[in-house]
Formats: C-alpha cells, sequence, structure tokens
C-alpha cells in the first residue's frame, strides 16, 4: 500500500468549475425523467439523496426528492405524501391544495434547488410541469446532540457527534452544505457487519488519498469492526508512531473544519468518534 505521507490538496480545474455553475443557472425541463437524470449527475456521490416516485390521482407522474438525515420523515410521509396519493384536488389550484403543510414555494432554477435540498427541503416534481414545489421538512438530528466532554470549547459550537452514523452524516451536511461533499459507503466485518462512510469535497481533496483509504478500508477481512479507534489501527501507515497521521474527533465543527482543508473523514456506525486524515505535526496543536 501507499502511504499519506505525502499529499496535496487538490483543486478542480476553472473550466469545470465553471461548467458546473452554468448547470446550475439553468431551469428545470418539463419532463420528469430528464430532471431525475439531471438531479443524478448533479448530485453524484451523495447517497443520502432520496427519490421517491409515485403516480398522482390524474395519473401524472410525480417524485419526491429529499436528502436523508435532514428531513422530518412524519412530515413527508403524513402532510405530503398521504395527500398527494389519496386526496383529489383541481388541477387549477395544485399548487396550494395539494399538500398540507406551510411555507410552500415554486421554484425553476437549479441552483435553488440544489441549496434547497443540501438545507433540508424537499423538492417535489411533476412530469409535463416546468416549475417545482420547494416544502418545507427541515429536522434536525433525531438523538440529543452533546458536546463532548474531552473535546470542550467556548469559543466553538457545543454539538457532539452519537453513535448514529445518520445523523453524524447530516451533522456534517450541515456545516457543508456543499453537493462537492461526497459520501463513500462500505461494509466491513464477516460476522458482525458495520457501515463505515468515507467523507471528503470532490473539488479539492487530492483523488490519490480517497482512493487510499477506500483500499485500505476494503481491504480490511475480520469479524467485526465496533469502533474508530479500532478501524484507525487498520488503516493507518504505522500505529507506533509518535507522530500518528491520523486522528479521531467527535466535534461536527472540527470535522468539518478538515474536510474543508482538503482531508478526509472516516464514519463508523454505532461509534461517536470520526476518523480523520491525513494529519500533520503543526494540527495537533491548533485550536
Amino acid at each position: 500500500m501507499g502511504s499519506f505521507n505525502k499529499w496535496i490538496r487538490g483543486e478542480k480545474s476553472f473550466s469545470a468549475q465553471e461548467q458546473a455553475d452554468h448547470q446550475l443557472k439553468k431551469s428545470i425541463s418539463s419532463s420528469l425523467s430528464l430532471n431525475l437524470k439531471h438531479l443524478s449527475k448533479l448530485f453524484s456521490g451523495i447517497p443520502e439523496l432520496i427519490t421517491r416516485t409515485f403516480p398522482l390521482k390524474n395519473g401524472k407522474e410525480a417524485a419526491l426528492i429529499y436528502m436523508e438525515g435532514l428531513v422530518d420523515k412524519t412530515v413527508i410521509n403524513i402532510d405530503i405524501l398521504r395527500p398527494l396519493l389519496f386526496k383529489e384536488w383541481n388541477e387549477d389550484d395544485f399548487w396550494e391544495s395539494s399538500v398540507t403543510i406551510g411555507n410552500i414555494k415554486k421554484v425553476q432554477q437549479w441552483a435553488d434547488i440544489e441549496q434547497s435540498l443540501l438545507h433540508g427541503k424537499s423538492i417535489l416534481f411533476i412530469n409535463g410541469q416546468l416549475t417545482a414545489l420547494e416544502l418545507d421538512t427541515q429536522s434536525a438530528p433525531k438523538r440529543s446532540i452533546e458536546e463532548p466532554t474531552t473535546e470542550t470549547s467556548i469559543k466553538s459550537s457545543h454539538e457532539g457527534f452519537n453513535e448514529v452514523a445518520s445523523d453524524s452524516l447530516a451533522l456534517i451536511r450541515r456545516y457543508i452544505p456543499n453537493r462537492e461533499l461526497k459520501v463513500k459507503e462500505f461494509t466491513v466485518g464477516e460476522r458482525a457487519t458495520s457501515k463505515v462512510f468515507l467523507l471528503y469535497l470532490a473539488d479539492i481533496t487530492n483523488e490519490d488519498v480517497v482512493q487510499e483509504m477506500a483500499c485500505r478500508i476494503e481491504s480490511i477481512k475480520v469479524d467485526a469492526i465496533l469502533t474508530t479507534g479500532e478501524l484507525e489501527g487498520f488503516v493507518e501507515d504505522n500505529s507506533y508512531t509518535l507522530f500518528p497521521q491520523l486522528s479521531i474527533t467527535e466535534r461536527p465543527d472540527t470535522t468539518a473544519h478538515h474536510i474543508l482543508d482538503g482531508r478526509i473523514a472516516v464514519v463508523v456506525d454505532r461509534s461517536p468518534g470520526v476518523l480523520i486524515g491525513p494529519m500533520t505535526f503543526q494540527l495537533f496543536f491548533r485550536r
């Protein structure tokens, strides 16, 4: 295997970024299938994006799009999907009478749709419509989020990760609501499996570092990985070095800072610690 000793913060070329920005300035299509294809491309590498397609009472196809972990599922199922599937409504006043929640807004630009999804809103597309519906479905993570006792700070957020991976992913995405934040998912363990998630910003993180960590995670052959510390022992270069190249934190703001600096983060389900790397000697003294 390679080493994390050498890594360079990558940068997306200007032309590629310019092309992505140009796509966001466009309006949605009246074709549901084309809109879903565009969404899939726009949010590639983001498994939290959920697409639920269903027929309306008038026979038209519709799709509800949202980000897992950022929305209130009760609101979606009771106040949105139920009336859409079973309520009688007129074509003329569909936008006003089809769902039973407040703060409904019409959207047409992909840039608005992207930001809405990344901030916990849901988007409703209907085949044949040139306008989509933005629905206020935002929700905080389910469990009480407390500050880690080992990483207290009076200058920073008082939030900490818990043992639920989806909550941890949602907390990180709240700090970095950007579609370039990608997530790779792995299953580790022969007897007791655990979900492991690798997070990084695709436009600034060195792809070699991402691939190296992914390779190391995939090569783990063990009965079970129960904690982030156990995973660290399998993926680090030298567990006996005085200057470790990986670090564990329970703070989402700290994790976000490292990701924004071009590092990678690894979340292990059922463990509150998040693995950060590659680290340098100076970073262990940064506050």
